[in-house]
Parts: structure tokens; sequence; C-alpha cells
């Protein structure tokens, strides 16, 4: 039997199992922040960065079904690396919240 989609939270206790659509479109937005903070375009970058931690990321975790704590906290200290070990990070943070970012993206340059 498959766990329903309210279950399945990422944070601290990774739950691993089906996710909807809905969610996997939130966790896009996610991700579109995650590719901003490493992009080359500075202004996309500060908007990211000034972003997270606001009301409005807390509503996209959770609608992404993403502790907000937990990610920006994450995010934070990946922000505080030095290039290449801050692009690094934040790749393996977005793999590990199943988004599918990859080094690959054209605006990482």
């Amino acid at each position: 039997m498959k766990k329903p989609d309210r279950d399945n939270v990422l944070g601290e206790d990774h739950e691993i199992g089906e996710v909807s659509n809905i969610r996997l479109l939130w966790r896009a937005c996610v991700a579109q922040a995650l590719r901003d903070l490493v992009c080359a375009n500075v202004d996309d970058a500060l908007d990211a960065a000034q972003w997270v931690g606001t009301d409005d990321y807390k509503e996209v975790c959770d609608n992404a079904s993403i502790e907000a704590s937990w990610l920006e906290q994450r995010i934070r200290a990946a922000m505080a690396m030095n290039d290449p070990y801050r692009r690094y990070h934040i790749i393996k943070l977005s793999q590990q919240i199943n988004i599918g970012l990859t080094s690959g993206d054209s605006r990482e340059a």
C-alpha cells in the first residue's frame, strides 16, 4: 500500500515515497530557486538568496512537502562555501530533495 502524499515530508526524517504531481510542481519552484542561487546572473542569485526564509518561501516548502527550516539551514551552509564547493553542495542538496537539478544547467556558467 502506498503512503498518502501528506506523509511524504522531506526533512530530518527523510521519508521516500510517492509524491503527487502538485508536490512535484512545487518542488520545481524550489529547484528553480536552487538553480538561481548558483547561476551566473547576480540579480537572480541575490533574489533567490533573499527569498529563502520569507513567508513565501515557507509556503512553497510546505506545498512541496519540504521542511522549510531543514532546507534553509542547508542552503545557508552551502552558500557560505566558496565555489566550486557551493555549487556542488547546492546540486547535492537538490538531489536529496529529489528534484533532479543537474550540473548541466546552462544558467550555471
